[in-house]
């Protein structure tokens, strides 16, 4: 995986979610450069998992709800 920061690409093969706190740790740097291992290996979205981050964005913030499928 290559950072963002380094020309990396925005696919889902290249992009993870963690939290913050690991984020600020890896930095500008490969997940081995940082001295990371990743959980598991990335995944594309599937139908349900993406259903699922919507109905837990609009439950956060109700000016997202009009925008988002439930």
């Amino acid at each position: 995986m290559i950072p963002r920061s380094r020309a990396g690409e925005s696919a889902w093969e290249n992009l993870v979610a963690c939290c913050n706190r690991c984020n600020n740790r890896k930095g500008n740097r490969t997940p081995e450069e940082a001295g990371m291992k990743l959980a598991r290996q990335p995944r594309p979205f599937s139908l349900h998992t993406s259903r699922h981050l919507m109905r837990m964005l609009g439950k956060g913030d109700a000016q997202w709800q009009k925008y988002l499928f439930f």
